[in-house]
């Protein structure tokens, strides 16, 4: 299941080993396998019961999607709960006040 929210490339401290395990193979999972690594530096992962939450900000609703499409099939992912805003060149598209 996935679930839309926002992102940021750094990886949080996950509530547990796995979790860090888990926030750790995406980092690596977007920096090796992507032609847009440079996109997601300033996105943060955070995993805990097997749902990764992504958080920060992109360009584009192209790279949020390009994102959680990397991140999907990671193990121990069950759910992503994509909270990534969308910031476009001439404002802000889909910012969540806070």
């Amino acid at each position: 299941m996935i679930v839309e929210t926002e992102t940021r490339q750094t990886v949080r401290c996950c509530e547990s080993a796995e979790g860090r395990t888990i926030a750790d193979s995406a980092r690596t999972c977007i920096s090796g396998n992507c032609s847009y690594a440079f996109c997601f530096r300033e996105v943060t992962f955070h995993c805990s019961n097997g749902v990764l939450t992504i958080r920060g900000r992109l360009t584009s609703f192209y790279l949020k999607q390009v994102l959680q499409t990397l991140l999907r099939d990671l193990d121990g992912v069950n759910q992503i709960n994509n909270q990534v805003d969308v910031v476009g060149s001439t404002g802000l598209s889909s910012f969540r006040t806070k």
